[in-house]
């Protein structure tokens, strides 16, 4: 592929968005967007076209003729606005999908193209559809076009622009240090000679004339340390300022609007609708700011949520009618922030869930739900496994689990919860720091273990009274409001493996809020709650899913920013310590994804990182094999039709390095013809997976035999 081919690939995630988020104003009535996406279909199909990729141009050139009629006509037709979004998703697909090869498997683009007729022969009037004809898609290459600018690119530019003075300035600075240097050392030399000359040995007559001809150097010498002294003091007042606007950059350079999600979720809620023959619209309201790396864990989570919403939440048309309900189903989307949090209420119209059914799904499991309220109840939907489905439906056996939604609201230290009324509707709300550099933490201490708790999840501070033994474990009464309550309590040491203490009175404990419930944690010390920054990290002194960071200190020891959703599923669930066997055996393990599809590259790895594994992704194979190269995986899964370099010369490359020849590989694609079965197999492939058919169970079964004969 050519630089200015895949320049032009490279675009199409960020042209796709804008494109998506056009239409929407469009179907909400502006004219401007309207003329805006006529103007953006344009262009990108005229560089299709001269670069000679003939699908994504026909594509283009499809959709470009529906909006134009849908412009002149009264009112849009029904389903139109599905149509032109899943032509979009199938455009950002052919986009992923593009191979080096000059055969180019042309279903899905003809099948969007024959959804894309369809919407247009249904406005009203339209004399456009006779442009729609099939095309003849070729891989013949046309003159070259003119160089695109990577989306990246223009995102340095823009950075360069901000940061270059910046730069200059403490060019500047640092010149400024040098000739201070430079004066200081002539300084030094005056002092030297000063103190050659006031030798103790002298006779008093020859002292008294040598200390009066240096007189006037003494003087000097003040004069040059009084001038060094405020240069001093301007340069470091300066430089404290000029690092302070870097900073600023550099962090304005890693936030970015939650909002840009917009156009993903709405694009996953209709594709998802459709999928399941249902009708689903999305709104979305509210903003945030927020550091890329919080994004990267709350965009799949709000994916799941969203595409979890339109399978069990919605109904089917008929039913919605049948409840007196309208047709089409709403799932609201509001963002807020505040204090450097950010929260996130998904909320849908559907049939909620039966809270009766769960707990009989529960008790068939051999879950003890007698003593389980209702919010405990519901709260059991994140953990894996559970769900009041009999069958499998297009999306739910597809391991897109709300167990995942924890898991990466875990990550960032955050959590989720879940209301809902039967027949009403379901709303989960998410909660994070907007956040990952920097967290308001509680220091304890335990044992020589030195740990940290986000603040905003401690309740109090207090020494234990007296400890009750239960059938549920050690419980504490803890106060709560005006009265008090029974709740779980362990010994924070205990649960890291650091030593085998039980909690007894006169403990000091803190009492931590959990959206599942609360719980009490025994510490030897504690410290004033200070905000820190927080670097999240694989490699950690105690290997345990309880520690999801390290922060780092100004002595230059570390604290262990630990996971409240982790220590309280321990605290519950045994007295084991979270870093004793197969635990830690998980966490050892390394699994490298390789998967072209933004999304399914994202869901993948949450489902990865639920297991309990450390993951890396790549884009391609040639950054799959650097990847390799640079840290050996345990296990390498990976997709087969990839751009720059494809799953199995990937692998064929692998197997020619020794550290990566005996490398258990999984294979997980939609290519399922004999002829690729067979090549995986000469390049000792341990199992194949279909992405249409694989269930979670299965995923995970198969990795761990994977990695159990391995081993």
């Amino acid at each position: 592929m050519d630089d200015l081919t895949q320049a032009f690939y490279g675009l199409m995630p960020e042209r796709v968005a804008a494109m998506t988020d056009q239409w929407l104003q469009v179907e909400a009535g502006s004219g401007n967007a309207m003329l805006a996406l006529k103007r953006l279909l344009h262009t990108v199909k005229g560089e299709a076209q001269m670069l000679g990729i003939e699908r994504c141009a026909a594509l283009l050139e499809a959709i470009e003729a529906t909006v134009a009629a849908a412009r002149g006509a009264s009112s849009l037709p029904a389903g139109s606005g599905d149509v032109i979004l899943n032509a979009l998703e199938r455009l950002l697909m052919a986009a992923a999908d593009v191979e080096e090869s000059e055969h180019v498997d042309t279903a899905d683009v003809m099948a969007a193209l024959a959804g894309v007729r369809e919407a247009l022969g249904s406005l009203a009037g339209s004399e456009a559809t006779g442009d729609l004809a099939a095309p003849q898609l070729s891989a013949s290459p046309a003159a070259p076009a003119q160089p695109v600018p990577e989306a990246g690119a223009r995102a340095a530019a823009l950075a360069l622009e901000a940061v270059e003075p910046v730069a200059s300035e403490l060019r500047r600075l640092y010149g400024e240090q040098q000739a201070l240097h430079r004066r200081l050392a002539e300084a030094q030399r005056m002092v030297r000679a000063l103190i050659a000359e006031l030798k103790p040995s002298r006779t008093r007559d020859d002292f008294h004339e040598r200390l009066t001809k240096t007189l006037g150097f003494g003087a000097q010498l003040e004069r040059t340390f009084t001038a060094l002294l405020g240069q001093y003091a301007a340069n470091d007042l300066t430089l404290g300022l000029t690092i302070e606007q870097l900073e600023l950059q550099v962090r304005s350079a890693a936030v970015v609007p939650l909002g840009r999600l917009h156009a993903q979720l709405q694009l996953s809620c209709r594709s998802a609708a459709q999928q399941l023959g249902k009708q689903a619209r999305l709104h979305f309201e509210g903003g945030a700011e927020i550091d890329s790396a919080v994004e990267q864990h709350l965009a799949p989570a709000l994916l799941h949520v969203v595409r979890n919403a339109v399978d069990h939440g919605i109904e089917l048309p008929r039913d919605r009618i049948a409840r007196g309900k309208p047709e089409a189903g709403t799932i609201s989307v509001s963002i807020f922030q505040a204090q450097g949090n950010v929260r996130i209420v998904v909320e849908d119209d559907g049939q909620g869930i039966d809270v009766d059914v769960l707990r009989e799904r529960l008790a068939k499991a051999g879950r003890s739900v007698a003593a389980m309220d209702r919010v405990a109840v519901l709260q059991t939907v994140f953990e894996p496994g559970i769900t009041t489905r009999d069958e499998v439906s297009a999306l739910s056996g597809m391991g897109v689990g709300l167990n995942v939604v924890e898991q990466e609201l875990s990550a960032l230290g955050g959590h989720v919860r879940v209301d809902s009324t039967p027949g009403k509707g379901t709303r989960f709300t998410l909660e994070a720091p907007a956040s990952m550099r920097v967290d308001t933490v509680v220091p304890v201490t335990c044992g020589s273990l030195h740990c940290a708790i986000p603040n905003r999840l401690v309740r109090r501070v207090q020494r234990i009274d007296q400890v009750f033994q239960t059938s549920d474990g050690a419980m504490v009464r803890a106060e709560k409001g005006e009265g008090s309550e029974l709740i779980p309590v362990r010994a924070l040491a205990h649960l890291l493996g650091e030593r085998g203490d039980r909690p007894a009175p006169g403990a000091l404990a803190l009492v931590i809020d959990h959206p599942s419930g609360a719980f009490v944690i025994t510490v030897d010390a504690y410290g004033d709650p200070r905000a820190l920054p927080a670097q999240p990290c694989q490699e950690r002194v105690v290997r345990s899913p309880a520690v999801r960071a390290v922060v780092p200190t100004a002595d230059g020891s570390v604290w262990l920013l630990l996971d409240v959703a982790a220590l309280r599923a321990a605290a519950l669930r045994s007295d084991a310590p979270l870093r004793a066997g197969g635990t830690e055996g998980s966490l050892r393990k390394h699994i490298l994804v390789v998967e072209d599809a933004p999304v399914a590259r994202e869901l993948l790895c949450g489902i990865l990182r639920s297991f309990g594994y450390r993951v890396s992704d790549a884009k391609d194979g040639q950054e799959g094999l650097s990847k390799a190269l640079d840290d050996t995986p345990d296990l390498i899964m990976t997709d087969i039709e990839m751009p720059v370099l494809d799953g199995l010369r990937m692998l064929a490359q692998m197997r020619n390095v020794p550290s990566l020849a005996t490398t258990p590989v999984i294979v997980l694609s939609t290519r399922a013809d004999p002829e690729t079965h067979e090549r995986a197999q000469r390049l000792r492939v341990r199992a194949f997976l279909s992405k249409r058919k694989f269930v979670e169970s299965e995923l995970r079964g198969t990795i761990d035999a994977c990695l159990k004969q391995d081993g």
